[in-house]
């Protein structure tokens, strides 16, 4: 649930394009090797291409970058690679650069209804009955640009269920009464294997119940900003009657 709903996909090729990412993506995915010192670089100087004050607008800031850090990085691979080195360039900067993701939510604003910001840790409100009717359901369901991701919560492991049929796997373990970790275990979902490396955890809180729905907070990369995000409940057809 870390990935934004668009981002910039930078390729060789076709510049960059904003795109959605909840949907069936036929690229071929490229996974990086760990501790790769070339790929460490790559990630450190397009990070700092975004953290320097300008009066520039930020498509501008995105394409000198592109063109300063991603382009000479692209060349280094074959013509074949390139789209998809470059997309997982796209989806994992946004988890290694916050100015980045910021950048990006100025450029494609998320929907406010389902996804808020705020630059201070917000207090859970969860009373005691909420949290554990949220810890005996076991289906639940969040939205991405109106596209929804299945959940399936059960014995320590948190499932997605995306709209391509695709998945992914997470650990879960509960820290605190109202807190969480997922240790990211498996996904064959493109944004999701190119975010997250076996062993990558996110810790989470849940903040509140709304209707049939709970606010979960999270903080970004680097701690600058905490994200609340809504999770529904799955109400199964039927069972209410």
């Amino acid at each position: 649930m870390s990935e934004k709903l668009g981002c910039y996909i930078f390729t060789q090729n076709h510049g960059m394009k904003t795109i959605v990412l909840i949907s069936a993506v036929l690229l071929s995915f490229f996974t990086f090797g760990q501790n790769n010192p070339l790929e460490e670089k790559m990630y450190k100087d397009l990070c700092n291409e975004f953290k320097q004050k300008t009066e520039k607008a930020d498509t501008i800031v995105l394409q000198e970058a592109y063109e300063k850090v991603v382009m000479p990085y692209l060349d280094k691979w074959p013509e074949e690679k390139r789209d998809s080195v470059g997309y997982s360039i796209s989806i994992r900067m946004q988890k290694e650069c916050p100015e980045f993701k910021q950048l990006l939510d100025r450029i494609n604003p998320m929907d406010s209804e389902e996804i808020r910001f705020f630059d201070k840790l917000q207090k859970s409100v969860i009373s005691d009955k909420e949290l554990q009717e949220f810890k005996d359901e076991k289906y639940f369901y969040y939205l991405f640009n109106n596209e929804p991701t299945y959940l399936i919560i059960d014995n320590g492991l948190w499932f997605e269920f995306f709209e391509d049929r695709t998945y992914s796997k997470n650990l879960m373990q509960w820290d605190d009464r109202n807190k969480f970790t997922l240790t990211f275990v498996e996904s064959n979902n493109l944004e999701k294997k190119a975010y997250s490396r076996e062993g990558d955890q996110y810790h989470y809180e849940i903040i509140s119940k709304e209707n049939d729905w709970y606010w979960i907070q999270m903080a970004e990369t680097g701690g600058s900003r905490f994200v609340h995000f809504r999770i529904y409940i799955l109400v199964k057809d039927g069972a209410d009657e």
